[in-house]
């Protein structure tokens, strides 16, 4: 059984906004993921070392070179977790600064860990110069509810120079809800200070503002300037822009939009003969339904991917593919209603990848077959495979051997096939095997007696006769024209042959070639070689004659 997150690449189609992969858990999409533009100063993910492609989220995404140095928060899955008794901050420098009258900072932040009794504030981010000259969002959540806060205020100078205050009860029950915020301070000098919470305008100031101004400046998360009142709570995706960015409400997407997901891709189990169904049981939000998908083919790419596309699967093991290769994957319909990423649990998928192994090698035997690789891998129901195209003037060999459902493959090959190409690739018929042992004796006179052996081979192939071919004495065997023949018998082993007188002063090389009924030779002749006996008779001393009584 498999528990799984919906990832990949995620959509298939449709708008991606906020979703990231992290190693070992799909797909998060808990928090937006800001963009960057031509008004960005900074900008961090702050997203898990473990998401795909973000490094550790520290980095400024912006460009502009202003990444972030932790000082002890700890990197989780959804962005970095704060601890306030353990001082945990981060910080980024921002040299040679201009004076600014339009800034936004905004963060998303969740998991408010630190209640109070008395006014202590926690402390979201400060950007600035120092505690007497910064932008600085700050909360407070009081064991009277009514007491709770959140604050957007710029200090310059050692005054005030724009409050925004939203607190009482709806502050605290948004603390405590473990849902992300959205939290926006918006400096827009000289008209207000803006305070936006989930994209809602919550406090403005429209008196005493003013700049902030140039220098040296640092962007402090988690603390106070003077890096006290630190925060507990778990920050993503912190964003500093030289705009007024919000004017008006807005949406801040913390939610994927509508689309389709596609999960990864699963090797389906081998289990006997024939697909299974795909067992399945899943646990969805609202608004999501889920499709499966199958593919099955005989043959993978070098990645192992089966070469066939994707189809929907209806349900019934009869419709599944048949083959030797077979993956499946879910697919997942979500609507914007979404809250999370959707999770697809217990999901099994049985089938089986029993079949053939089958193995191709070129040489003058089975033996050139290398059964440690096979050349092709078919499913159960494949009886027919077809090769590139085959060398020329070669000797092919095919062989197979079965795969059982543990995909333990025979010892013992089912079959060795022997596949002869001619000079334009035609197929040169089977040929019967070659004769054994030749052998020549001299005679007398000059003649020679060529004997051999000859067994069928086992390709079964029979001769019908044997013919016979000389050199001459010139070291070259004529195979255009035969000496000739003698017939095959079947169950005859030696065969013999007697030659005319050859030519005298050397050597002679005799072959014997079997032939079968269609004209078709073996592929290697056997040959014998004899020195003829050329020594004349004796001389007679003595002749006498008489006339019989």
């Amino acid at each position: 059984m498999l528990t799984f997150r919906m990832d990949e690449t995620n959509f298939a189609d449709g708008d991606r906004d906020g979703a990231r992969i992290v190693t070992g858990a799909g797909l998060k999409v808990d928090f937006d993921e800001f963009a960057t533009d031509a008004s960005t100063l900074g900008l961090w993910h702050l997203h898990d070392g473990g998401c795909q492609g973000e490094g550790t989220g520290l980095e400024d995404e912006s460009g502009g070179g202003h990444d972030l140095t932790n000082h002890g928060a700890e990197s989780v899955e959804d962005g970095y977790r704060f601890v306030r008794d353990q001082g945990d901050y981060l910080d980024a420098s921002f040299p040679g600064q201009p004076a600014r009258s339009a800034l936004t900072m905004e963060v998303w932040l969740r998991d408010w860990g630190f209640v109070t009794g008395a006014a202590d504030n926690a402390w979201i981010a400060a950007y600035g110069s120092g505690a007497d000259d910064c932008l600085r969002l700050y909360g407070r959540r009081h064991t009277n509810p009514v007491y709770s806060r959140v604050v957007a205020y710029l200090r310059t100078g050692s005054e005030n120079k724009g409050w925004a205050e939203w607190g009482g009860t709806d502050v605290d029950n948004l603390l405590a809800a473990p849902d992300p915020i959205h939290i926006a301070a918006v400096l827009d000098y000289p008209n207000t200070l803006r305070l936006y919470v989930n994209g809602v305008q919550r406090a403005e100031d429209t008196t005493s503002l003013g700049t902030l101004p140039a220098g040296d400046l640092v962007l402090k998360i988690g603390c106070h300037p003077d890096e006290t009142d630190h925060l507990s709570a778990v920050l993503d995706e912190v964003r500093l822009s030289a705009s007024a960015r919000y004017g008006s409400t807005f949406t801040p997407h913390r939610l994927l939009e509508s689309g389709t997901f596609t999960s990864p891709t699963f090797d389906a189990v081998r289990h006997a003969a024939d697909w299974a169904d795909l067992v399945r049981t899943q646990g969805l939000p609202p608004g999501c339904e889920t499709d499966w998908e199958v593919r099955a083919a005989d043959e993978t790419d070098m990645n192992g991917t089966p070469q066939a596309v994707w189809q929907p699967y209806s349900g019934d093991p009869a419709d599944l593919p048949h083959a030797r290769y077979f993956q499946w994957r879910a697919t997942l319909e979500a609507d914007a209603s979404r809250l999370a990423s959707p999770t697809v649990e217990a999901v099994e998928a049985i089938a089986s990848e029993a079949g053939y192994n089958l193995y191709h090698a070129t040489g003058p035997g089975p033996e050139s077959l290398d059964y440690a690789e096979p050349w092709a891998e078919v499913g159960p129901s494949v009886t027919d495979v077809e090769t590139d195209v085959l060398d020329t003037q070669s000797v092919h060999w095919f062989a197979i051997r079965p795969v059982d459902p543990n995909g333990r493959e025979s010892p013992a090959a089912q079959g060795e096939v022997r596949l002869e190409t001619g000079v334009q690739g035609e197929h040169v018929p089977d040929r019967p095997a070659g004769a054994l042992a030749a052998a020549a004796v001299p005679l007398a006179l000059g003649a020679a007696r060529l004997r051999w052996q000859y067994r069928v081979g086992h390709n079964g192939v029979l001769p019908q006769t044997f013919r016979i071919f000389g050199d001459g004495g010139t070291g070259t065997i004529n195979y255009e024209t035969p000496l000739d023949e003698v017939p095959w018998c079947e169950g005859q082993v030696w065969y013999a042959w007697a030659s005319d007188p050859l030519a005298p002063g050397g050597e002679h090389q005799l072959a014997v070639r079997a032939v079968t009924a269609g004209g078709v030779w073996d592929e290697q002749p056997a040959v014998a070689r004899v020195t003829p006996d050329a020594t004349p008779p004796g001389q007679v001393d003595a002749l006498e004659a008489e006339i019989a009584p």
